[in-house]
Order: C-alpha cells, then sequence, then structure tokens
C-alpha cells in the first residue's frame, strides 16, 4: 500500500500537494464555533489535528528521516531567521499606528496563554505541512540538487500563497490578495531557511514569532481601536505587496547565495 502512494505522489506530485492541502482546509473548516479565524480552541484543535494528518503522509512516504525533527541545525535556523522577527516588528507597528496604548486592557491571562499555544501550533502546522511534506515531496521529484531545490521552494511557495485565497470568506478580497502574495514570499524565505538549517523545528519557533510579534496587541487586548484606516485602494494593495514580499525574497536570494550557511545533512 505505501508503495503505491508513493508511486503515484511520484508521478503527480503536484496533485498531490493540492489534494494535500485541500484536505487540511477542510479539517480546518470543521473545527468552527466561533467567529474568530485566528484564536480559540476551536483553531487549535484543528492545527493539531492538521499537524497529525501531515505527520501520517510524512510516515507513509517514508519522509520522516527529511523532515527535520532533529536538534541539528536549531540554532543555525533560528539565527537564519532574524528578518522574519524584523518583518514580525515591522507589522506590529505599522498594524497598530493610531493605537491608543494608555487604553488596552489585556483580555485575561488564559486568552494570552491559549493566544500562544495557537501561533504555536499554526507555525507548527503551516510549516508540517508546506516544509516537511510539501517541499520534500517536491524535492523528490525534481532531485535535491540545486535545481531541483529551486524549482521546489517556488512551486511550494505558490502553493503556501495560494492556501490563504479561502480566508477571503473572512477578509475583504483586496487584504487577501496582499495576503496570498505576501504569504508566497514568505513561503519562499521559509523553504530556504529550512532547507539551509535542515531543521523543522527553528522553521516553526520562527513562524510562532512573526505571528506573535504581529498580532499580540489586535488579539490579546481591547480597547485599543487604531486610528489608522485599513480600507485598502488599488495603491495600497500594490504598496504593501513591494513591502511585503521584497524583503523575505531578497534576503532568501543572499541566503541561496551564501554558500557557508549550507546544511550539513
Amino acid at each position: 500500500m505505501k508503495e503505491k502512494i508513493c508511486s503515484w505522489v511520484n508521478k503527480v506530485p503536484i496533485l498531490f500537494c493540492f489534494l494535500v492541502c485541500i484536505c487540511t482546509l477542510g479539517i480546518s473548516s470543521i473545527f468552527v464555533w466561533d467567529d474568530n479565524p485566528i484564536t480559540g480552541w476551536d483553531k487549535l484543535v484543528g492545527d493539531v489535528c492538521i499537524t497529525l494528518f501531515c505527520m501520517i503522509f510524512l510516515w507513509c512516504l517514508g519522509l520522516w528521516k527529511k523532515a527535520g525533527f532533529t536538534r541539528a541545525g536549531f540554532g543555525r535556523g533560528l539565527l537564519l531567521g532574524i528578518p522574519f522577527y524584523v518583518i514580525g516588528i515591522c507589522a506590529a507597528v505599522i498594524g497598530n499606528i493610531g493605537t491608543d496604548f494608555a487604553a488596552l486592557t489585556l483580555r485575561s491571562e488564559s486568552f494570552l496563554v491559549l493566544f500562544a499555544l495557537n501561533m504555536f501550533f499554526v507555525g507548527m502546522n503551516e510549516e508540517v505541512l508546506m516544509r516537511a511534506l510539501v517541499l520534500n515531496v517536491l524535492r523528490v521529484k525534481y532531485g535535491e540538487t540545486e535545481r531541483g531545490d529551486v524549482k521546489a521552494v517556488w512551486i511550494s511557495a505558490l502553493i503556501f500563497g495560494l492556501i490563504h485565497l479561502p480566508n477571503v470568506f473572512f477578509m475583504s478580497p483586496l487584504t487577501v490578495v496582499v495576503q496570498a502574495v505576501n504569504a508566497a514570499s514568505a513561503g519562499v524565505l521559509f523553504a530556504v531557511i529550512y532547507l539551509k538549517s535542515g531543521n523543522l523545528w527553528a522553521n516553526i519557533i520562527i513562524h510562532m514569532i512573526v505571528d506573535f510579534l504581529s498580532l499580540f496587541v489586535g488579539q490579546c487586548f481591547t480597547s485599543g481601536a487604531s486610528v489608522l484606516s485599513m480600507e485598502l485602494t488599488i495603491g495600497g494593495v500594490v504598496g504593501m505587496i513591494i513591502a511585503g514580499s521584497l524583503p523575505p525574497l531578497i534576503v532568501a536570494w543572499f541566503y541561496q547565495k551564501c554558500k557557508s550557511a549550507k546544511r550539513t545533512d
């Protein structure tokens, strides 16, 4: 059975990757019982189930050892993630322009813990799916060479951007366009960091940190409404895409050219 699955996946890897992503979106839609798509026990349960679902495929496809559940390369990965920490801080600053910080009230300590858990499992869910599973399936197909890795990185990043499109059901279309394009660009850098470090845990922590930084104030506090208008125009969309997508792509290109950062496994 495992051999048949592996043979089919190797024949149509992109189709498989899309089908797996669609299945994870389906799993996520099952666990929805409040109006907050970012935090909550429903989101947490859904992300845990998605992670386990992807881990089953890692085992079935013989990719578990390639996934990066190891200590080696963890520090290198966190160091390579510095640009993402900067991106997270910038997103937090821009997203809270005009916020009356004196009026902020913490929702509760328990909500803060739940928020942190959600950020961790969002990172784990997306990194296990996109880097451990999707990226490695594509690398097996196209070859674990420099050229094969470039192809796998860009295809996986494109898929990563596309799976954000269903957010149109609870966000404005222009916001979703920005999110999808910037997510694809971030996916390129996440993939490069993963390949350079060989450590999935580092990617998970980096993903958690950038999400935590950018969403912390808006999700964990009340009475701090920003006076910044978030209604996007076409010009605003173009500006946000340029500001959000160019930095990770430039850093990814630099990392790719930096041979000293190459993974050692």
